[in-house]
């Protein structure tokens, strides 16, 4: 689907629409959009000029009765308006929207004003479905491309594989990265961390299980995840109380303390650190929270007696000297 459009338009704006055309799958309203910034810097223009302009090229379509009220209310709101008037409460949303609207269109047409809301059209429809699926190959190509790179140490690399990706995109991973200008030096000593240690809390795991968990650990700290179990071996089982995820993240939450104690010490200011454990701790991490460790010492974490099914999650804190 071409947009056209009287002034230039760069390739983040031409996705910025695309994926601007995507959030309209399901009605909604067009103030959602209007005061964004965020919008106005991807789309390099007025998001409610944007907006009419993708109207009046039929992407987008303003919203029947049932699609209003499926957008202004909330799934109570619109089981009390079917209880009141004596109408089966049950089903989801868009059921008990097309209900009230084919019961009383008038009324439901007053209940939801004059409020601008849009959805797609069959050609926006068709437009945002090829976006995300192109969006989604060109993501899983990059990801399996990371994944190659750590099967071949080649940690530099697959940050910058990562870096690179995400600049490309729209609204790109992370509040504030500036990936463009990536600096991959805390992602390679992260990584050579990541398939180094060996936390104690791991300490069942069998030999052959350490280089598939310590790949499955980079990609999740490269890409954020919070499942790592496509990038592990399917028949691969822990002999641990964590999961195979969860054992994962063990390694990066190691390598992180790892960072974060080299941190306290190059700083120089303090002369300790101190141990803080989560908010719902286990017995055993509760016992060592608020410990204090003179800065020389070294405390590892994920603490070893961790027996909470989700790991340890104890981390540390300089105390700075006064």
């Amino acid at each position: 689907m071409q947009l056209r459009t009287n002034r230039p338009v760069d390739r983040r704006a031409r996705e910025a629409r695309l994926l601007l055309i995507s959030k309209f799958e399901r009605p909604r309203r067009l103030q959602d959009f209007a005061e964004s910034d965020a919008w106005r810097e991807v789309l390099a223009d007025d998001p409610t000029r944007v907006i009419w302009q993708l109207l009046s090229e039929g992407a987008l379509v303003h919203a029947d009765t049932a699609s209003r009220l499926e957008c202004m209310f909330s799934l109570p709101d619109l089981r009390e308006m079917c209880r009141t008037r004596q109408m089966p409460v049950s089903g989801r949303k868009a059921s008990l929207a097309e209900r009230l609207a084919n019961a009383d269109a008038s009324g439901a047409h007053r209940a939801t004003g004059t409020e601008p809301i849009l959805r797609c059209s069959g050609r926006g429809r068709e437009a945002a479905t090829a976006y995300r699926g192109r969006v989604e190959r060109a993501r899983q190509e990059a990801m399996q491309q990371t994944f190659s790179l750590l099967q071949q140490l080649r940690f530099r690399e697959a940050s910058v594989l990562v870096a690179a990706y995400e600049s490309q995109q729209v609204f790109p991973r992370g509040l504030g990265v500036d990936w463009a200008h990536h600096d991959c030096r805390e992602d390679v000593w992260v990584l050579q961390a990541i398939h180094t240690a060996k936390p104690r809390i791991l300490s069942s795991l069998a030999e052959a299980q350490w280089a598939p968990l310590r790949r499955a650990a980079g990609m999740m700290h490269l890409w954020s995840l919070k499942l790592v179990d496509a990038w592990l071996p399917p028949e691969m089982e822990t002999r641990l109380h964590l999961g195979r995820t969860t054992a994962a993240r063990m390694l990066v939450f190691h390598a992180d303390h790892l960072r974060s104690l080299a941190e306290i010490r190059a700083a120089g200011s303090a002369k300790s650190y101190r141990i803080i454990a989560s908010t719902d701790p286990c017995p055993q991490c509760k016992r060592i929270a608020g410990r204090v460790v003179p800065v020389a010492q070294y405390f590892e974490l994920p603490y070893e007696h961790c027996t909470d099914e989700l790991g340890c999650r104890c981390s540390i804190v300089g105390n700075v000297r006064v």
